[in-house]
């Protein structure tokens, strides 16, 4: 039996959920101090300046608060991956109920050019706002 891309990535995306759900769970029932495995990060400690993936835990925290224009300005690709998730897994759930009536979201090169885009327009941003001294 052959499995599409898309439905191996909703059967992935399932257990992704899954899982998140079980972390959000432990990390409200339990004591903060396990979760605290964030490392700092080496670029910033080295030369003072931001990798393309620093902010992502509190950008994550932040949306999962409700803060969503704090968490684009933490770092934007973790609200721009939940929101192409989301409609994602929301489409392939509709095509499965509709048994293909409506048809759901296929994957395209250009959702992970423009991720990319964000990635890379983030970092220089946030990059030239220190190395101007605006932001610390």
């Amino acid at each position: 039996m052959k499995v599409s891309f898309e439905k191996g990535f909703y059967i992935f995306g399932w257990m992704v959920a899954i899982v998140a759900t079980i972390l959000l769970v432990l990390y409200t029932k339990c004591d903060f101090s396990i979760f605290s495995f964030s490392q700092p990060c080496f670029m910033y400690d080295k030369w003072g300046l931001y990798c393309p993936g620093c902010g992502g835990t509190r950008a994550l925290r932040a949306f999962m608060q409700g803060k969503i224009i704090l968490s684009l300005y933490y770092n934007p690709i973790i609200t721009y991956g939940i929101v192409v998730y989301a409609c994602f897994m929301i489409s392939q759930t509709l095509e499965i109920a509709t048994k293909g009536k409506l048809k759901g979201m296929r994957y395209k090169d250009v959702y992970a050019y423009f991720a990319l885009i964000v990635l890379g327009v983030h970092f220089v941003v946030k990059n030239a706002l220190i190395l101007m001294g605006i932001v610390s």
